[in-house]
């Protein structure tokens, strides 16, 4: 059996997971080896988002997004906590708010509403604060295969994130906890649980991270982990990911990620969730050819494409940037991806296609003025000179001619040729 599919919302933790061991040389088998492709909705601080809306934003989904392969719909928001604080079962396990998510009373929990989505062709994703709910130690709840034993055993009574707190994860019954928490949620039909707030330098994190790995691994099918750290946004209404400085600062990060761990965690780069956000709204705050170098930046790297926002307001720009199945095609199906060189401002990786007969090159101008791209004499060695595809515009032609355009500043493009024998 092979390891469970765990994928990073963010490239500097991608290197520390590797070196703790946690992540196997399959890691992507529960995801057929596969980034993620999904749509996120909500937010972590979010506590207002129900039912109407989840399954409103899956009958859109399924219509517009599901056919270009996008079917996870991920519940990224406190879907267990309202302004009383966080919802649980009798085994201190979080509860959808019954308010919110009517269908879930009784026990039910998410279960109708994953089903419903299954109906749709879609899988649930959830989203999970690290920790325990500070509700579960108060009242003393019995972990559920660990006799004798409750939350307030396993709770780590230092600062934990919000109205949770952090689990001794040396406690022999904090592994019970997790096991109980990952069957639960597998057995609502939850297809990939999001743990927010995980911190790659801390080795608490990372002894959570691997119990959770563990119960992650133990569920039937498997479950995917998708880890997201802290948040860096600096006002609550300005995403960090909405600024090109921001998404600049990528760069280093997934270089980093990629030649750290090769092909073994070939999408734990970068999820970058959210990055898309204000694609389709008034005001966006990147342009369209920094929307484009960031959506080319995810398709070279195979981050996971966690996208989200108000799915009702896509338009027709936003959807081509999300749909284009030979930009799509290099993120799902690209191997060895990696930085080629930087110099100049201008910025080039390179994957292969799946099958070894497609060479990708993405090039993008990280200046803040247009220019022509001149590739050094090592990159045309290793690509070679023959027919290219600009994957964008689905220009064809010899590479060469297709190169001497001037790139916009901010701008990207991505090319397919073949590989040189």
């Amino acid at each position: 059996m092979s390891m469970i599919g765990v994928q990073v919302d963010d490239p500097w933790a991608s290197s520390a997971a590797a070196r703790s061991g946690l992540i196997g040389r399959q890691a992507d088998a529960a995801l057929d080896g596969a980034p993620l492709m999904a749509w996120s909705l909500g937010g972590p601080c979010d506590r207002g988002i129900d039912e109407g809306q989840v399954l409103a934003c899956a009958d859109l989904m399924r219509d517009r997004l599901s056919a270009f392969g996008y079917d996870l719909l991920m519940l990224d928001s406190r879907w267990f906590a309202d302004a009383d604080g966080v919802a649980i079962d009798r085994h201190g396990r979080p509860a959808p708010i019954a308010a919110r998510f009517p269908s879930g009373a009784e026990g039910r929990g998410l279960a109708p509403l994953a089903e419903q989505l299954r109906k749709r062709g879609l899988r649930l994703g959830v989203y999970l604060d690290r920790g325990l709910p500070r509700a579960a130690a108060a009242r003393r709840a019995p972990i559920l295969g660990a006799a004798g034993r409750t939350a307030s055993d396993i709770a780590d009574l230092r600062a934990g994130p919000g109205d949770m707190l952090s689990v001794d994860n040396f406690h022999p019954a904090a592994q019970a906890y997790y096991d109980s928490l990952l069957t639960l949620l597998s057995g609502w039909g939850v297809a990939v649980v999001k743990l927010g707030g995980w911190r790659p330098s801390s080795t608490h994190d990372l002894a959570e991270l691997a119990a959770m790995t563990r119960a992650a691994h133990a569920c039937e099918p498997p479950m995917a982990l998708c880890l997201s750290p802290p948040g860096r946004t600096e006002r609550a209404d300005e995403p960090a990911w909405s600024r090109w400085v921001a998404i600049d600062s990528q760069f280093d990060r997934l270089a980093a990620a990629a030649l750290g761990g090769g092909d073994r965690w070939p999408s734990t780069a970068a999820a970058l969730a959210r990055g898309l956000d204000d694609l389709g709204c008034d005001r966006p705050r990147l342009s369209r050819d920094e929307q484009k170098a960031l959506m080319t930046l995810w398709a070279i790297a195979r981050a996971p494409l966690s996208v989200g926002g108000d799915l009702a307001r896509l338009d027709a720009w936003t959807l081509s940037l999300l749909t284009n199945d030979a930009v799509l095609a290099v993120n799902q199906r690209g191997v060895a991806a990696r930085p080629m060189f930087d110099r100049g401002g201008l910025t080039a990786w390179t994957s292969v296609s799946s099958c070894g007969r497609v060479r990708y090159l993405a090039l993008f101008n990280r200046t803040g003025a247009p220019q022509i791209p001149s590739l050094p004499v090592s990159a045309w060695a290793e690509l070679g000179s023959g027919v290219a595809r600009e994957l964008w515009s689905g220009e064809t032609g010899r590479l060469e001619a297709l190169l001497n355009r001037t790139m916009p500043a901010h701008g990207a493009r991505l090319f397919g040729l073949q590989a040189p024998a």
